[in-house]
């Protein structure tokens, strides 16, 4: 487990479901930061901690900052994005499923769409292959299509296995 933290500030901007799912875990919403209006104050509760994706871009450019919520697994339970660009000061908040379809254009004329298991990262099931005519002038509206077969077929396959694998909550 971790160490109870004190106040940490995340992001006012985040979907309803993050909030919700951020207050089914125990994490306290304090209110905004009264200089800094894009971020609110909360308490984790010990089963939350934050952790700086390997990818910090502030040290290059001091633009980006990419942040996780990990849960006591150090699993990634929700990211935030922050940007501190003079014309795009903001931040934004949203969870993690535990499981996420991955699109793949393997070679040409070929989509595979794939589930990832957020829990170890592992790929869970592979849709089927579907070609595509590249040699006809609707070649975007057959990949679109190839596109949408493949990540339908991998929803049915996760329906049917996790059948509520859209909430963010569960499955963990």
């Amino acid at each position: 487990m971790f160490a109870r933290q004190s106040l940490v500030k995340l992001p006012t901007d985040m979907l309803d479901d993050t909030k919700a799912t951020l207050k089914t875990m125990g994490v306290e919403f304090l209110g905004v930061v009264e200089d800094d209006p894009i971020f609110q104050n909360v308490r984790l509760p010990e089963c939350l901690r934050l952790n700086l994706d390997g990818i910090d871009c502030r040290q290059q450019h001091s633009f980006f900052t990419f942040t996780s919520l990990l849960d006591e697994k150090d699993r990634k339970r929700f990211r935030i994005h922050e940007s501190r660009i003079f014309y795009d000061y903001s931040a934004y908040m949203f969870t993690e499923r535990r499981f996420g379809l991955s699109v793949d254009y393997v070679k040409r004329g070929v989509v595979v769409v794939t589930v990832i298991d957020g829990n170890d990262g592992l790929e869970i099931f592979r849709s089927t292959s579907l070609s595509f005519d590249m040699s006809s002038i609707f070649w975007q509206c057959y990949c679109r299509q190839a596109t949408d077969r493949a990540t339908q077929e991998a929803k049915k396959w996760l329906f049917e296995r996790y059948p509520e694998w859209e909430n963010p909550a569960s499955y963990w």
